[in-house]
């Protein structure tokens, strides 16, 4: 339950601290003097954005914090969020006029999604606006799963139909990318099949070039060659052991010629080899392999594939068939994921009818017992007649019209008078009916959830007299269970209460501020008296107050 309440510079409150107790709290005041400030506080605390509009005239930022009994099932939210666990609970919220906003559990710093999922836990808030929330089919199947106790079974549901939804999704994606894909990927195949060809991994494409270019060169080799041998054997080389012999001969009579033998000699052996090595050459340049035209054809291959797909060498031509041969490997990835995903859409889709079944089973099985509850609640608000209704409309073909409902459509009817048939709640239902639906919906739902502390705001709009007292009884007996506050202006709801609070505008030093005070007994009565007569408090209103109240 809320213990304590401790507001900052927030609008026009300068410093409040409000200490709350047990059961059934009015909370009254004047039009205008700020119950709706409080309640914006107390929605912050409950994790709704908020402006720097909010801050007042003290200071950069407001701040409002809550201090809750700690509930026990919290304990694993606090542990999936490493928060610390005191014996009591801390909730903080600083609204800073850069527009930055900071939320504060036990002193940690959480985010704003954070806070909300804690402080789900810890209040409820009704507003008035609340009854338009009724009008809405998401809203009236929430309430009925509520009622009906089919609540989590109902998450379940949604959390895998929408599981199911997203890998719908997924599919008709992937099942649009095999489609792309396939229309690439037979001119992928041809492309590869040519670069499969040049057999990339056991040719080296540079070599062939180089022995290509020896091939073009052949003749001109053996030409040169040609002309090499025949210098060897002309006749000024032919003539050299003739003059060695003359050498030889005149050596006797000047012994420096024996240098010019051995150069002879020397330039003859050079020849014989010259013309040894060139008789090699000549044989090989004048063998022809055949291998000229595919030689050839085989190089063009590979320089045409670079040309066509704009590349340079033969490691960016390999780089390119690796790829090919990945896109062909994905498209079978890419084949056997659709395959394996339409199983499962299958083995899901059976799944969520059975779910789907079984939900709707339990929510009609539930439904005499809800009417029930709601015919008694509103004869206890002189609503003797009316007749509250859920209807569930399942679609007949299931397996096609599946939705995040369970496949049905729900319509909320209510009638107020006998004798007239239920119609949609929006239609039918007046400003004060709403109200004491909304109550009676809120005190069930209450009992359901089990919430430690409910607020409601003006939830007795556009009633009076008899209505309004039963409608503070049903808040005093809710208020038995658990805490709960009425902002109201209804002496008879109030008067209901086993505390009150009155919220007071006044001017201090030319500013306006607002103030929230704890009534006494004598206080209470005052004031209920003064919402019976108005400013104007008269003796007759305070009997009336002091027979009216409660605790008196």
């Amino acid at each position: 339950m809320l213990r304590k309440l401790s507001i900052q510079n927030f609008i026009l409150i300068d410093t409040l601290e409000l200490d709350f107790a047990e059961n059934f709290t009015s909370i009254t005041g004047e039009t205008g003097s700020g119950k709706s400030i409080l309640l914006g506080a107390l929605n912050l605390i409950k994790g709704d954005r908020a402006d720097y509009n909010v801050i007042g005239p003290n200071g950069d930022k407001s701040i409002v914090e809550a201090h809750f009994d700690m509930p026990s099932d919290l304990t694993s939210i606090f542990e999936v969020l490493d928060l610390e666990i005191w014996e009591e609970l801390i909730l903080r919220r600083e609204i800073q006029k850069n527009g930055k906003s900071r939320s504060f559990v036990n002193d940690t710093p959480v985010s704003l999604q954070q806070l909300k999922e804690i402080s789900q836990h810890l209040m409820a808030i009704h507003s008035q606006y609340n009854t338009l929330e009724l009008k809405e089919k998401n809203y009236q199947l929430f309430l009925l799963d509520v009622l009906a106790g089919t609540l989590d079974e109902s998450t379940r549901y949604k959390v895998d139909f929408l599981s199911h939804k997203n890998m719908l999704k997924e599919l008709a994606q992937l099942k649009t990318q095999l489609q792309i894909d396939s229309a690439k990927q037979d001119y992928e195949s041809f492309v590869l099949a040519e670069i499969q060809g040049l057999d990339l991994e056991h040719t080296s494409y540079k070599s062939l070039e180089e022995k290509l270019n020896f091939q073009e060169k052949r003749q001109e080799l053996l030409s040169i060659c040609t002309d090499l041998y025949a210098f060897t054997e002309h006749e000024s080389t032919a003539s050299l052991p003739v003059i060695k012999s003359h050498l030889e001969k005149l050596a006797v009579h000047d012994k420096e010629l024996e240098f010019l033998i051995q150069y002879v000699d020397s330039l003859q052996s050079s020849l014989k080899e010259i013309a040894y090595l060139t008789t090699k050459k000549m044989e090989v340049y004048s063998e022809s392999t055949g291998e000229d035209v595919q030689l050839l054809s085989r190089v063009d291959d590979f320089n045409r594939l670079l040309n066509k797909h704009r590349l340079q060498n033969e490691e960016e031509l390999l780089l390119l068939k690796q790829t090919l041969e990945n896109n062909r490997t994905g498209i079978d990835e890419l084949s056997d994921r659709i395959v394996s995903l339409e199983a499962t859409s299958q083995v899901m889709q059976q799944t969520l009818l059975r779910q789907a079944t079984s939900l709707n089973e339990a929510r009609i099985k539930a439904l005499p017992r809800i009417h029930q509850d709601f015919a008694a609640n509103l004869n206890a608000l002189k609503l003797k007649d009316a007749k509250l209704t859920f209807q569930l409309v399942q679609h007949e073909n299931l397996h096609e019209n599946l939705n995040e409902n369970g496949g049905v459509e729900m319509h909320l009817l209510f009638s107020a008078n006998q004798g007239v048939s239920p119609v949609p709640i929006e239609k039918a239902a007046s400003g004060g009916e709403l109200s004491r639906v909304m109550l009676v919906l809120q005190k069930i739902v209450s009992q359901k959830l089990s919430l430690p502390s409910i607020l409601f705001d003006e939830v007795d709009t556009g009633v009076s007299g008899d209505v309004a007292e039963k409608m503070g009884i049903m808040l005093y007996e809710m208020g038995k269970n658990r805490q709960l506050f009425a902002i109201t202006h209804l002496p008879q709801v109030a008067a209901q209460a086993e505390h009150q609070f009155k919220v007071i505008k006044t001017q201090e030093g030319g500013k306006t501020k607002t103030k929230v005070i704890s009534l006494s007994s004598e206080e209470r009565i005052h004031e209920i008296a003064r919402l019976m007569s108005g400013e104007i408090v008269t003796q007759e209103a305070v009997s009336a107050a002091k027979s009216l109240m409660r605790n008196t």
